[in-house]
């Protein structure tokens, strides 16, 4: 069975040598492609995309300098043998080194301000000097090969700590920056990109629905016969960004015209309920021009106070009801009496 490196290798090696830095710069390289087509693709310039991509770097490199340690610290450097090369647990010794080094502080407060530079002056009133000791070990043990007997006497290397300290700091790191903030504005791009053609569709379809009211009031193909069914007002054009209610049957008296926001056709039917009709087919003359009224037009007394028996239906705005306007549109149109 092949032995494990956590159960094993009691005494880890300092295998830096063996790291393929060939490779770690083909992981950089890859890894700089990849964070340009990304922000190229979705067009990310927040300031957290960075930090996601350092975090997938961070970890792809610990990863690899980690899988890298597991495979080389039993490695004999002689013979070229897989895990062969151990450490004698029993052969430690310890190698204590120590340095010194003039460090400033300040008299009253204490704060250690860095170290002491050899002639510069320094005010002795605001200032202390003191000199500091500093004392690092480091443990070293007998390795010997099983096959070809090499013996070397090798420093313990704690940087497998480090790496997985790596590990799970990058993974944390990427998790948060990587499904929270970066997905986050992947998905406010995706929005906004959404909510651009949602405007620039209402706008298309809010300058279609006054082109269409132009010509409703403007049409001179008219008829005086209730035999036609001719209409300028084709529900289809609306239904991609309208919600379209059921058909209504009305019988209702033409009283009057009105604008505001949209036009109305003003009925009243017989419980004196009162409708506004923006939409309006060209079966009758319903309005006749007069430059001297409000609007240009007025009710053709002809048809006014007239009963009618109206088909029309409710059109409601899917989008931003700011920018179009909810409107009742007549389909059909039939004088009684």
């Amino acid at each position: 069975m092949r032995p494990s490196f956590f159960s094993t290798s009691n005494i880890k090696r300092n295998v830096f040598d063996h790291i393929n830095f060939k490779v770690l710069g083909v992981l950089l390289l890859l890894y700089f492609i990849g964070a340009f087509f990304v922000v190229f693709i979705f067009q990310l310039e927040n300031s957290e995309v960075p930090n996601f991509g350092v975090s997938l770097f961070l970890f792809v490199v610990g990863f690899y300098m980690l899988k890298t340690k597991i495979k080389y610290n039993n490695y004999c450097p002689q013979c070229h043998s897989n895990n062969c090369f151990y450490g004698d647990i029993n052969s430690k010794t310890t190698h204590y080194s120590s340095s010194t080094s003039d460090v400033i502080y300040e008299r009253d407060s204490g704060k250690r301000i860095g170290y002491y530079q050899s002639g510069t002056s320094v005010d002795g009133a605001k200032y202390d000097i003191r000199t500091e000791t500093r004392t690092s070990k480091s443990n070293f043990f007998n390795w010997k090969c099983s096959n070809c007997k090499n013996k070397v006497n090798l420093e313990e290397s704690q940087s497998s700590i480090f790496y997985i300290i790596m590990i799970l700091f990058s993974f944390v790191s990427f998790v948060y920056y990587g499904f929270n903030t970066f997905g986050q504005e992947i998905y406010n791009n995706y929005k906004q990109k959404q909510r651009d053609k949602e405007i620039e569709l209402l706008l298309e379809s809010k300058s279609n629905v006054e082109t269409n009211y132009a010509k409703t009031t403007q049409s001179t193909t008219v008829t005086d016969t209730s035999q036609t069914t001719s209409s300028d007002f084709e529900e289809s054009d609306y239904a991609a960004r309208y919600a379209i209610g059921p058909l209504n049957s009305t019988k209702a008296k033409f009283v009057g015209y009105e604008e505001g926001d949209l036009i109305h056709y003003i009925f009243i039917d017989e419980n004196d309920k009162s409708y506004g009709f923006s939409v309006m087919p060209s079966t009758y003359k319903l309005l006749i021009d007069n430059p001297k009224s409000d609007y240009g037009v007025e009710p053709n007394k002809k048809y006014l106070n007239k009963t009618f028996d109206i088909k029309w239906k409710f059109f409601e705005p899917k989008f931003n009801a700011e920018m179009e306007y909810p409107f009742d549109a007549v389909l059909t149109i039939k004088l009684l009496y």
